[in-house]
C-alpha cells in the first residue's frame, strides 16, 4: 500500500538491506521469477537463491545507487 513515494522508500530500504519482512518477500519473490523466465536460472528456487545473495552481498544496493547517479550499469 501506500503512494508512489512511500513505495519508492521501501523498495530503497530494501536494497540498502534495512528492510525486511514482505517488501523484501516480494522483492525477492519477482526478481527469482524474471531470472527464472530470462534463462538466467534454471528454476525459481535458484532465482530465490541468487536475489537473496544480491540484496545479502550489497550488489542490490549498489545497483540503486549506480541508477541514481546516472551511471550505466
Amino acid at each position: 500500500g501506500g503512494d508512489a513515494a512511500y513505495n519508492a522508500e521501501r523498495l530503497a530500504a530494501v536494497l540498502r538491506g534495512t528492510e525486511s519482512g514482505a517488501h523484501r518477500s516480494a522483492l525477492v519473490l519477482g526478481a527469482a521469477l524474471v531470472l527464472e523466465l530470462c534463462g538466467v536460472v534454471q528454476d525459481s528456487r535458484e532465482g530465490l537463491r541468487l536475489a537473496r545473495q544480491a540484496l545479502d552481498d550489497g550488489r542490490a544496493a549498489g545497483l540503486l545507487e549506480q541508477l541514481r547517479s546516472g551511471v550505466s550499469a
